[in-house]
């Protein structure tokens, strides 16, 4: 509510005065004005809300200030209230004489009429209705504000709200004929929790939501009329929800990281360490399937069970394929939800390209013999590695027959070690510039043998893939 002057210039058009007249009758405060329509009564007059307070409990009053048109002094004011039994407005409220404008104060809702009279001056009457406008609005919840267990469960979650409203009711001057002053409601539940508020999330009063948050959330309807008013009310939810989420990291044993690392995206090579990371939400035990349920992977792979999202649980892939994870929390009041990873873990199949050329000359630029893989032959000066080689055994000849290098291990050892680097093994004496023959003998993670000439065919019949035994060049 908002006070008003003394003088005011009321909308004239409300009460179809030529423009530059004073307003004849308005209130002190208000907080809406409306028009009365009247079924047969032709003049037009406010009707003054006031809206109260959504928990407002004292009795409310209103002030009304009159005054003759042309201002004149010495004006005699004679205030009354419609009575609904007689139909007129005859019963007394208030009589002011001999004064420029007069202000009845202390006024209960309903009609009142102002008869201004002066010597010399024709006679006149105004009228104003008196509306407290006042609702309230209700959420189901208990006595501690928080939302009943019967309105919700794992799978869904019941809001029921609900608002009374009183109805002002005027009445025609000139048959008496009741007019209901009409109003017109808009509703909204807003939610608020620790990570984000949705304003007019729903717009019905009763709502049924088959997404709870995994939040506590607070719910408010908010009911807000025509006139401007506006009450709530607000509950509690205190959620049963989990959210499962997770990501994952490759433990890089041979890049330059030597860590935990995103992993790339054409796969990794086996054996391949993958670190669970739980970022799960609410949760009370989350069960973990580190390999699909529907593939054979040696012994049979049991689920990883944990109650702390802090545990991070590694597995180590050896079979190359791909894997789908899948994380399942459950929440302490037996809420289930599912995560499965949106790209799948890649293991990659077993290869070895072998070079057929090396530069042992201290320049750092291809000093050594050793193993690569690569994405593609132009992509000759990328460092990728061989794949999922899981027995691996080399032996280098010189053209005489000299055997100068051989390892038998781990491939990612020999790597480690950096392949041959031209010396003859057991001395430090460096090769001869030449031509030198190799034979590898490997099995890769997928049983693909690697050895003498590699016959794999191809589905033309003919042997494909590259000779596992050759020649390599060692230039100074």
């Amino acid at each position: 509510m908002r006070p008003l002057p003394i003088r005011i210039l009321l909308f004239l058009l409300l009460f179809g005065l030529p423009a530059g007249a004073w307003a004849q009758i308005f209130p002190v405060t208000y907080s809406f004005i409306d028009t009365t329509v009247y079924p047969q009564f032709k003049a037009k007059d406010p009707v003054i809300v006031i809206n109260l307070p959504c928990r407002f409990s004292a009795t409310p009053t209103a002030s009304l200030v009159a005054r003759y048109p042309e201002n004149p002094d010495s004006c005699n004011f004679l205030w009354t209230r419609y009575n609904e039994l007689t139909g007129a407005y005859d019963i007394p409220v208030q009589n002011d004489t001999l004064v420029s404008q007069s202000q009845a104060s202390g006024l209960g809702e309903g009609g009142y009429q102002v008869h201004i009279s002066r010597s010399g001056l024709p006679d006149t009457a105004f009228r104003a209705w008196v509306y407290f406008h006042h609702f309230s609005v209700s959420v189901l919840k208990t006595t501690d504000g928080k939302l009943p267990n019967n309105k919700y469960t794992c799978e869904y979650l019941d809001l029921n709200g609900s608002f009374t409203t009183d109805t002002f009711i005027y009445y025609d001057p000139s048959n008496g004929k009741a007019v209901i002053l009409p109003d017109a409601f808009e509703t909204w539940w807003s939610s608020v929790n620790d990570v984000e508020t949705v304003n007019k999330l729903f717009s019905d009063l009763n709502v049924r939501t088959y997404n709870p948050p995994v939040y506590d959330t607070h719910y408010t309807l908010k009911v807000t009329d025509r006139f401007g008013d506006a009450c709530s009310d607000t509950v509690l939810y205190e959620s049963i929800q989990t959210k499962a989420q997770f990501i994952y990291k490759f433990h890089d044993v041979i890049g330059d990281t030597k860590g935990y690392v995103d992993m790339n995206g054409s796969g990794e090579s086996a054996p391949a360490t993958f670190q669970f990371i739980n970022q799960s939400i609410n949760g009370a035990e989350f069960e973990w399937w580190l390999v699909d349920s529907t593939f054979t992977y040696g012994d049979v792979i049991k689920p990883v069970i944990t109650t702390d999202t802090s545990e991070k649980p590694e597995f180590t892939y050896t079979i190359p394929r791909q894997y789908t994870i899948r994380l399942i929390s459950r929440s302490a009041e037996h809420c289930v939800d599912t995560a499965i990873s949106d790209n799948p873990i890649i293991i990659r199949n077993s290869e070895l390209k072998v070079p057929n050329v090396f530069t042992p000359n201290g320049d750092g630029v291809n000093d050594n013999f050793v193993i690569y893989s690569y994405d593609d032959e132009t992509n000759s000066g990328s460092y990728l590695h061989f794949a999922s080689i899981r027995n691996f055994h080399i032996s280098i000849y010189s053209r005489w027959g000299m055997k100068v290098h051989e390892f038998e291990g781990d491939i990612n050892q020999w790597l480690a070690n950096g392949g041959w680097d031209g010396k003859i093994q057991g001395t430090n004496r460096d090769a001869a510039p030449g031509v030198y023959y190799y034979i590898i003998v490997a099995t890769g993670y997928d049983n693909v043998q690697y050895k003498g000439q590699n016959q794999t065919k191809g589905p033309d019949g003919k042997p494909t893939g590259t000779p596992y035994m050759g020649i390599v060049y060692l230039i100074r």
